[in-house]
């Protein structure tokens, strides 16, 4: 276990969508990044989505989570600058 998760995050965002129909008019991209003195988790699920979405693909019985969490360490044993 990375240093520093052995305690409860310091911060922690979870999200949670679902639809009944949902219409892609344009495809996005999402990504995730972080910078700084912290360790970062990030796990996303998605039920009812194909892998690759196409324009103007619908989908039915749509549900999606994240959650990212993050563990403050100390920057000088980290040796982050």
């Amino acid at each position: 276990m990375p240093a520093g998760k052995e305690r409860p995050p310091a911060f922690e965002l979870n999200v949670a969508a679902e639809a009944q129909y949902i219409r892609f008019l344009v495809p996005g991209n999402t990504r995730t990044q972080s910078e700084g003195a912290a360790q970062v988790d990030h796990i996303g699920q998605r039920h009812g989505l194909p892998n690759r979405v196409r324009q103007g693909a619908r989908s039915t019985d749509v549900h999606a989570t994240f959650r990212i969490a993050a563990w403050l360490v100390d920057a000088e044993a980290s040796g982050e600058p």
